[in-house]
């Protein structure tokens, strides 16, 4: 984590290119990791806002898909990427990431998060997934923010086999 915070100062120049900064950084992060034996990698996905224009661009690293709440028109869909979504961060050196992008309308919710939250498995083994996370989002899309997100994190504790989460979560 360190690593890649000081990373991201010196990539400034490529803040507004989401894949191209992705880009650069897994270059960066790969060619130092390749120095250690022990396998370490990082996910990441990066956005960046225009609320000017309501146009988002962004880039995924092995990370998972954040979900686009389209409160007018009652979807919630993960955000597309190209096929083959870029590989976590370090992994492969000369990996490029593509730029995708999307209209935002106001109200709209982007709904980031971590691995944690949806690989959550209940008693008979089963992860939450992708799948059920985006029905619950549905299913709370008429709700404020924080209502929303509360509920979410008490609808993966009640199908959690365990009360406490085994790897960390986190909901943006």
């Amino acid at each position: 984590t360190a690593m890649l915070r000081a990373m991201v100062g010196d990539l400034e120049q490529y803040a507004d290119d989401p894949g191209r900064f992705l880009s650069e950084m897994n270059h960066r992060l790969a060619m130092i990791l390749k120095q250690i034996e022990e396998s370490l990698y990082a996910t990441a996905f990066y956005l960046v806002a225009d609320v000017a224009t309501g146009e988002i661009r962004y880039a995924k690293a092995g990370h998972p898909l954040p979900l686009h709440l389209q409160r007018r028109a009652g979807e919630v869909t993960p955000l597309p990427v190209p096929k083959p979504a870029g590989a976590a961060l370090g992994l492969f050196e000369n990996t490029v990431y593509a730029t995708s992008q999307r209209a935002l309308t106001p109200g709209d919710v982007l709904l980031f998060f971590t691995d944690g939250l949806i690989e959550v498995a209940n008693v008979d083994d089963e992860d939450f997934g992708p799948d059920r996370l985006q029905a619950a989002v549905r299913n709370r899309r008429e709700l404020g923010l924080a209502k929303l997100l509360d509920g979410l994190v008490t609808e993966v504790r009640a199908y959690s086999a365990t009360p406490e989460f085994d790897d960390d979560v986190c909901l943006l």
